[in-house]
């Protein structure tokens, strides 16, 4: 009987790892553009919905997106009325001395308008940060905005 409860708390524990492994998840970022200024006017990530994280837009490179190790993370850009078509360009680390939290330094669009990316597994700690340039077109005319990543070991 003692060895019947000890497989079943071994089990439930196994389960429950599994589960906390499975909660982190890949990450998507999408960057809402103004169709006739073509500015950045929100930023959105699925981190939390019910507690989102706050962009200014006037202040583009203060908003963090978290991250989770091993995972990918996925920036694609809508217009504010659906009108214009949004191209994220390109995804390229600001500067080489800060951490490093993606496996590469830069990243290029894929066929769909998107560029995705890979966060690195080892030699990041929790609340280790990166600030990158991420690049985008809209109607042919190139803009950048630097917003940050940040890693979350949870």
């Amino acid at each position: 009987m003692e060895h019947e409860t000890i497989e079943k708390v071994d089990v439930k524990i196994r389960i429950d790892k599994e589960k906390k492994r499975n909660e982190k998840k890949d990450q998507y970022v999408v960057l809402t553009i103004d169709h006739l200024n073509e500015k950045v006017v929100r930023i959105d990530n699925d981190w939390d919905p019910k507690n989102p994280t706050y962009f200014d837009p006037s202040n583009p490179g203060s908003f963090k997106t978290p991250v989770n190790k091993g995972k990918n993370i996925t920036w694609i850009g809508i217009s504010d009325d659906g009108s214009v078509p949004i191209k994220i360009e390109n995804i390229v680390m600001k500067n080489s001395s800060s951490k490093q939290i993606l496996k590469s330094r830069s990243y290029i669009r894929r066929n769909e308008d998107v560029v995705v990316g890979k966060v690195k597994v080892k030699k990041i700690k929790d609340k280790d940060t990166e600030a990158y340039f991420l690049t985008y077109s809209v109607n042919e005319n190139v803009h950048t905005i630097d917003p940050i990543l940040e890693f979350h070991d949870r």
